[in-house]
């Protein structure tokens, strides 16, 4: 049975709440969680020429009918476009239009807007020492993969 004193168990738990709070978390700038990871992860995939469904799904570890899904609703909504791949007929590639620019940059200064809200309310010191507690529960996470 689980002590709920234990340090491990209330650190556990603190985490969780995390978790859900970020899964009722609404959406920024008007994008669900999955489009506004798709669309960053078009923007720092793209080097010039577009981005692959294969490539995004590889990187964001999701299934490509996934990934499909919700470019689908970002085409839609003119943020992201098809283009046909010049070395190869079959490929299509993904490009943000300016407006997804323009979306993707609403989103982050509204994103930043509440970390910056989180800064003020624990002050400079303790957001000091949670950026160092965060990173250091980074590494140790990233160290047991």
């Amino acid at each position: 049975m689980e002590n709920k004193n234990d340090t491990s168990y209330q650190l556990m738990h603190a985490f969780i709440r995390l978790h859900r709070q970020k899964m009722h978390a609404g959406p920024i700038a008007g994008l669900n969680r999955s489009e506004m990871a798709v669309l960053r992860s078009i923007s720092k995939l793209d080097k010039e020429n577009g981005v692959k469904v294969s490539e995004l799904s590889t990187y964001l570890k999701v299934s490509a009918p996934s990934i499909t899904q919700t470019v689908n609703g970002l085409v839609k909504q003119d943020l992201v476009k098809r283009c046909p791949d010049s070395s190869d007929r079959r490929a299509i590639r993904l490009i943000i239009t300016f407006s997804g620019k323009e979306k993707l940059s609403a989103a982050f200064e509204e994103f930043r807007l509440h970390f910056y809200g989180l800064c003020q309310y624990l002050g400079q010191s303790k957001s000091n020492q949670l950026i160092d507690l965060l990173n250091e529960v980074y590494n140790f996470f990233e160290g047991e993969n």
